[in-house]
């Protein structure tokens, strides 16, 4: 009788742990936040409840401007079983997003004035001293079989853009990226910083500052 009794607690433990959730885990590295001013906001080790999609805005005038990098390290992954129970564990070094061994600079732009118009070629990217002009602009956003951007039916990509790009849409979020030939800076270590004042300008407007990245230890979990 008691060993029927022991199968039947057996059982039931197993049915409530089948129920639990299956797997979770953590994992964290660096990355560069930008900001503007001569001193860096944030902590140098972020919370596990701050999204680094939050810190990408900057304050500037005329826009709502944010900024990233193709430069977000991930320098471990590890997940756990029921909470718990360690299960695997990815200590390498691992970069997150495009790479094809070139720097990039994502903004996304959405104006509050109609005047803006990007000259990609103005812009300036400097790592730890040393001055970078882009080899390409574009566009990401869902386009048609003629090129013209669209809010249903196309093709998602990117699309190359020409020496002058304007922005007229007031209130519309334009996705472009900078391509720089530089070597992926580190995250970790890398002086950075990005000069947009020539390249993306209203002339009603006051030029953009001077942009600066701050490495931050990131970590997140997740299920």
């Amino acid at each position: 009788m008691a060993s029927r009794r022991s199968l039947a607690a057996a059982l039931a433990a197993l049915a409530l742990v089948i129920s639990l959730p299956g797997c979770a885990g953590y994992r964290g590295g660096w990355a560069s936040v930008p900001y503007t001013g001569d001193r860096p906001p944030h902590p140098t080790e972020l919370p596990e409840s701050t999204r680094l999609f939050d810190l990408e805005e900057v304050k500037v005038p005329g826009m709502r401007l944010r900024v990233s990098l193709n430069n977000r390290l991930r320098s471990y992954d590890y997940q756990v079983w029921f909470v718990a129970v360690p299960v695997s564990g990815d200590p390498r070094d691992v970069l997150l997003g495009d790479q094809d061994g070139k720097t990039r600079v994502y903004l996304s732009v959405t104006p509050q004035t109609a005047g803006y118009v990007l000259r990609a070629a103005a812009a300036r990217l400097e790592i730890d001293g040393k001055v970078y002009t882009p080899i390409a602009a574009r566009r990401f956003g869902q386009f048609d079989a003629a090129g013209n951007i669209v809010e249903r039916g196309g093709k998602w990509q990117y699309v190359e853009l020409g020496p002058e790009f304007a922005l007229p849409q007031v209130g519309t979020q334009y996705s472009l990226s900078l391509v720089f030939d530089a070597p992926v800076p580190k995250a970790e270590t890398a002086k950075i910083s990005v000069d947009l004042s020539q390249a993306l300008h209203d002339p009603a407007q006051p030029p953009l500052p001077l942009i600066r990245f701050q490495p931050v230890r990131w970590r997140e979990g997740y299920t």
